[in-house]
């Protein structure tokens, strides 16, 4: 099991944990994680870069784990090796939204990663593949096929997602089938299966990130779904096996397409609506604060 350590005694600023959470559960006894049906989060917004405004009162926010990390930590590894980790640019954030009683997920890169994480030197170079070939980035997708050498890192993260407050998981760049040629339905599907069961061991909420081909599968091992640019791409029926197990779908779309052309917020809408998806947004691309049109 991994260790995370607050430094300075001030571990007190991520103390508003799994209780805040437990409070938003009002379904029949089970697991005490997170798990929203549709229409109860219409509320919800996600904010990952700044401008950061978090003085409205949300059901739920999607923030960024190391932006959102209250004060320096340092993550212990089972092989005695250790990273530091600083707090975060708004280590205020947790403390924060759950002072307003918001479910707070955190956004955590389980399948990709970037140079500037700090954590970034406990993935293998040779785990990392590029987004795109021809744009040079700082950010990788990590190789599904090989997660053995990566995964304990990767699960590193959710233990100290824990530590610090989140009430829950969006797995970031989990959903790389199409992109990484080598990649096999099998192996992204089990790659789903173990975030959804390593996460709930945690005792904490996870949502399947898009994924279209695994929704008929994995679905029911999930507690919500994320899907990013339906409306635009006119796909949101994908997400109906989601739906028919009376799970929350939060549909994202953006106010540029994906070449960075104005879209009508009032056609993502319905497309969303239209499919059956009672949790949608329409935010720019920049996911800060500022543009939001909840989809009614």
């Amino acid at each position: 099991m991994h260790r995370c350590g607050f430094l300075a005694g001030l571990l007190v600023l991520g103390a508003c944990g799994n209780d805040k959470m437990h409070e938003h559960h009002d379904g029949p006894i089970g697991p005490e994680y997170w798990q929203p049906k549709p229409g109860e989060t219409k509320n919800w917004d996600i904010q990952i870069n700044a401008p950061f405004d978090f003085s409205t009162e949300r059901a739920m926010m999607i923030v960024d784990l190391w932006t959102s990390v209250p004060a320096a930590t340092t993550i212990e590894y089972d092989d005695g090796s250790s990273v530091s980790v600083p707090a975060g640019s708004q280590p205020q954030t947790i403390a924060t939204l759950h002072a307003k009683s918001t479910v707070v997920i955190c956004r955590v890169g389980l399948g990709g990663m970037k140079t500037t994480d700090p954590d970034a030197a406990k993935f293998p170079e040779g785990s990392r593949q590029p987004i795109d070939a021809k744009v040079p980035s700082d950010e990788f997708i990590l190789d599904l096929g090989g997660t053995d050498a990566w995964q304990d890192a990767a699960f590193a993260r959710v233990d100290l997602a824990k530590q610090i407050g989140c009430d829950g998981i969006e797995p970031y760049r989990v959903d790389h089938f199409g992109l990484d040629p080598l990649l096999t339905l099998e192996q992204q599907s089990n790659w789903y299966a173990r975030v959804a069961l390593q996460v709930h061991e945690r005792d904490l909420s996870v949502g399947m990130r898009n994924g279209s081909e695994l929704y008929q599968t994995q679905a029911a091992g999930y507690d919500w779904a994320l899907i990013d640019r339906c409306g635009e791409d006119n796909v949101c029926d994908m997400v109906r096996p989601v739906l028919e197990l009376r799970k929350a779908v939060f549909a994202l779309d953006y106010t540029t397409n994906f070449d960075g052309d104005a879209q009508d917020p009032g056609l993502l809408c319905t497309r969303q609506t239209n499919a059956g998806i009672q949790d949608g947004l329409v935010k720019s691309a920049a996911l800060a604060s500022g543009e939001r049109t909840a989809c009614e």
